[in-house]
């Protein structure tokens, strides 16, 4: 394999890296040190420009340069950099760097590194100029000696080619700089609307609780105390939510019975069961002790169960249907409404973060979390449905014995 076959594959590999780990740092290291390896210097250094300060930054130092001068920013027309930056020079070879008037020494200062000669190529898209690739010091045999053209040659080409591999990188990492800031706005403007609702409610609920007090009426002040209490579970239930996205679960394993889960949860909502006349069938098979983390289990259970009942609440006859069954390798929950359904083309969108077919009275978070947390435990959820004809959701938990 010749030296251009071999920039070729490196290219390539640097590409993979980041397309895996989308990790900027490791691609262009690699890139550094790949170019240096095939050059066969001491030394290797990858100085971007950036746009926002308006300066070259050297951000990949290798070798024995060291790291201490990585971050060191200097203004584009210094140096041999500058020079190759601003296309004053095509590249630049300086095989006596000590001597040469153009050498920034501010950098060589950083270092006790006693460079004697340097290949500066220019990092080049078709568009423009992005920054600079450096070699320093060819070492042959453990002496240093000088650069020749065929290290110029094969510079610039490895140059040419990773230019594009890093102006790519760097659009992609602002394309996806920008989405997270978007997704943040998304989820601040929502949870403070969300937030907003709860007070709101809550507010209602205390001006109710003094109207009861002012009217010595007992009814109406347990009323309202009911509503505050609502109101606090419902915020408190919020905000673990919104704790469940935004960090990673550290799950609790404990032995339980899937059936004894699921009948506690229908139990604490038996009130608004009955408030709504639904008609709920339970239908537990006989099922093995499996490990859960149990909170996070409830709460997606909880979280279904609680969309199934205001599924069903326009439905002149409520049905909801709740089963447990298992096979050799899983556990199974399923919860069926009779509800409007919901659209073919809606069905995986609904476990995304902000989608909900609630309107105003949705978070768009429950379903992203049950989804998060099956997940955790290496489960699956998914819903079947068909518009007119309710949905069944299914959680698939693996048996751990």
């Amino acid at each position: 394999m010749n030296k251009y076959e071999e920039t070729r594959k490196k290219i390539e590999e640097a590409n993979i890296i980041f397309a895996r780990t989308r990790d900027m740092e490791k691609m262009l290291r690699y890139l550094s040190i790949s170019g240096q390896e095939i050059i066969g210097a001491d030394a290797s250094s990858i100085i971007l420009y950036h746009d926002n300060i308006e300066r070259l930054m050297i951000d990949i130092a290798n070798g024995v340069v060291g790291k201490e001068i990585e971050g060191y920013k200097f203004e584009p027309d210094k140096g041999l950099a500058g020079l190759v930056f601003q296309g004053k020079e095509e590249y630049i070879l300086s095989n006596n760097v000590q001597n040469d008037p153009r050498h920034y020494v501010s950098v060589q200062a950083k270092t006790n590194y006693n460079i004697h000669n340097l290949l500066a190529v220019p990092l080049k898209t078709p568009n423009k100029n992005i920054g600079v690739y450096e070699v320093i010091n060819k070492n042959k045999n453990g002496q240093i000696v000088e650069f020749i053209s065929d290290d110029v040659n094969i510079s610039l080409f490895f140059a040419m080619n990773s230019a594009s591999v890093i102006d790519y990188a760097r659009r992609e990492n602002e394309r996806l700089s920008k989405e997270r800031s978007e997704i943040i706005k998304e989820y601040i403007g929502t949870a403070a609307h969300e937030m907003k609702n709860l007070i709101l409610a809550e507010s209602g609920s205390i001006d109710l609780i003094k109207a009861g007090l002012n009217e010595h009426n007992q009814e109406l002040t347990l009323k309202g105390i009911e509503l505050v209490e609502e109101s606090n579970q419902r915020l408190y239930n919020y905000l673990r939510d919104m704790l469940s996205l935004t960090r990673k679960s550290e799950l609790k394993y404990e032995k339980a019975n899937l059936n004894e889960i699921v009948e506690n949860i229908i139990d604490s909502r038996m009130l608004r069961i009955q408030e709504l006349n639904i008609h709920l069938e339970k239908e537990f098979e006989k099922l093995k002790e499996n490990y859960f983390d149990i909170d996070g289990i409830s709460r997606s259970f909880m979280n279904i169960f609680e969309n199934a009942l205001d599924a069903v609440k326009e439905i002149k006859e409520r049905k909801i249907v709740v089963r447990t069954y298992e096979d050799m390798k899983y556990q199974y929950m399923t919860i069926k409404d009779n509800g409007p359904g919901i659209q073919p083309l809606k069905q995986d969108e609904i476990f995304e973060l902000y989608y909900t077919t609630k309107g105003s009275k949705g978070t768009g978070i429950g379903l992203a979390v049950v989804k998060k947390i099956i997940e955790e435990h290496k489960g699956k959820v998914w819903v079947d449905s068909r518009v007119g004809n309710g949905a069944q959701f299914t959680i698939q938990i693996p048996l751990k014995y």
